[in-house]
């Protein structure tokens, strides 16, 4: 069932490129250092472990022959309406979100986190945000993707993510943080799912982590957020101190 793959001529050395079949999503890794085949390594072994409905789903992984440069494909499942922004920007052009549907999906999100965060070795995902999280439109199923960047919890120290997602404990020096940086992304993707755009839209990089270092929102924040329970659980999810973020699974009895 797949297809005949040869070394992605137009990659540099560090690059991923996807390709898929018409059931398959195939990531192709090429591997010219320790530390991205360490990298690779663990993202398999990831993907392994998880067994979710609300993740996608790996299929299987192998190595490529006869390449210059040691080349690993990593075959999931396709999510074929593309990711979460992609979806929301077809279905509601006029970039105004339905409540319930930012609703539905949050609770999808969290029961994925949940799988992640909620086991004997925690793993966190560092990555979330719309562009990471894949659509099925024939029932609006949702499922978390790409963990290029997820890690076990006692390996998190290196500052990764995206920048408008990231904790204040991610971008300080000298400190530790842990799954609770998925649930402040988490509150940032309820964000960009009603505002249509990232969090500190249009700001440079400098700008926007002086912004999250001195605990400030997006200049938007009360205008996109729609007032009430909505509100307050995003500002629970994103509160500046990560001793005082929220875990969000109460969202689900709601």
């Amino acid at each position: 069932l797949l297809p005949n793959l040869t070394r992605p001529h137009s990659l540099s050395p560090t690059q991923n490129t996807h390709t898929h079949t018409h059931t398959h999503l195939l990531q192709i890794c090429q591997i010219n250092t320790k530390d991205l085949e360490t990298r690779a390594n663990l993202e398999v072994m990831i993907l392994r472990e998880l067994n979710s409905k609300y993740i996608v789903k790996y299929i299987s992984d192998f190595m490529l022959k006869d390449t210059e440069i040691k080349t690993r494909v990593v075959v999931t499942e396709l999510m074929i309406d593309g990711n979460l922004n992609a979806y929301l920007n077809r279905v509601f052009s006029d970039g105004k979100v339905k409540p319930a549907v930012v609703v539905a999906f949050t609770k999808q999100i969290i029961l994925g986190l949940s799988h992640m965060h909620d086991r004997p070795k925690p793993i966190v995902h560092r990555d979330i945000k719309c562009d990471n999280l894949f659509i099925s439109s024939s029932d609006r199923s949702l499922k978390i993707g790409d963990m290029g960047l997820a890690t076990p919890e006692d390996h998190a120290r290196k500052k990764s993510g995206t920048l408008q997602f990231m904790a204040p404990e991610m971008l300080e020096e000298h400190t530790t943080y842990d799954r609770r940086v998925d649930i402040y992304a988490l509150g940032m993707v309820v964000y960009e799912m009603f505002a249509r755009h990232v969090p500190y839209h249009g700001l440079t990089h400098a700008k926007v982590m002086e912004m999250v270092l001195d605990h400030k929102r997006p200049e938007d924040w009360e205008a996109v957020l729609p007032e009430g329970p909505i509100r307050s659980f995003v500002e629970l999810c994103t509160h500046f101190d990560q001793n005082e973020r929220c875990a969000p699974f109460f969202f689900l009895i709601d």
